[in-house]
């Protein structure tokens, strides 16, 4: 298997998590120290201490999902080793995320970090987390229109696959959830939303995989040539 990662996207959006967490605790810690020469600029320090907080906050989302290891992608790729060259695992490019391309199909992975129990209801997914010790009682999380948001970004992938092979056909591109967390039951599943753990998913794409014929070996060249 090939795999190909946007890493100046990941680079860039690493080093911005890090740089708006640091300007955020700059101002704030910058503010708070002026709060004790300048007591009467209660507005403009109270603006000052809220932007800080709201940069950092927001640098730490960034950085979550960017610069803490191990990042979405180096799961997949390690857990899916093991295919042949003729399939290609692709993040950050062609419209989607995280892309695994075989000669049998496109499919669309979309990762999520909960734990629990889930079943997908409605174009939604349902999670009941697990009570842990005394005090965390289980609750239920309800992840909303995930279906919905899946067929936009297989709809804007397969657009951007035909373009790259320059098919007049239609590009059918198979949406997967994947659950990465280790405590994961999935206790319903149905055609429209396909939802797998993380442990499942290559037997479940080798099972995908096995329509002959989708894409020509020219065509999978032609988008490891786009996207290298």
């Amino acid at each position: 298997m090939r795999q190909f990662v946007n890493t100046s996207l990941v680079r860039r959006n690493d080093y911005l998590g890090r740089g708006l967490i640091i300007l955020g605790l700059l101002l704030f810690l910058g503010g708070f120290l002026y709060s004790f020469k300048e007591p009467d600029a209660f507005v403009g320090l109270s603006v000052v201490l809220i932007v800080g907080i709201m940069l950092s906050q927001s640098g730490l989302m960034i950085f979550s999902r960017w610069g803490s290891k191990p990042r979405d992608f180096e799961i997949f790729g390690s857990e899916l080793r093991g295919f042949s060259d003729h399939h290609l695992l692709i993040h950050f490019a062609l419209k989607a995320k995280h892309i695994f391309l075989c000669p049998g199909g496109v499919f669309n992975l979309i990762p999520i970090r909960h734990e629990g129990d889930v079943r997908a209801q409605d174009g939604d997914l349902i999670i009941k987390t697990r009570p842990q010790g005394v005090f965390k009682r289980s609750r239920t999380l309800r992840i909303k229109s995930v279906q919905s948001a899946a067929r936009r970004e297989a709809n804007r992938l397969a657009r951007s696959v035909a373009r790259v092979i320059e098919s007049d056909d239609p590009i059918t591109v198979a949406s997967i959830c994947v659950f990465l967390a280790s405590e994961v039951t999935i206790l319903d599943n149905n055609e429209n939303l396909r939802v797998v753990h993380l442990k499942q998913l290559k037997s479940e794409l080798r099972k995908s995989c096995k329509t002959k014929g989708r894409f020509a070996t020219d065509q999978i060249d032609k988008i490891v040539d786009h996207i290298s």
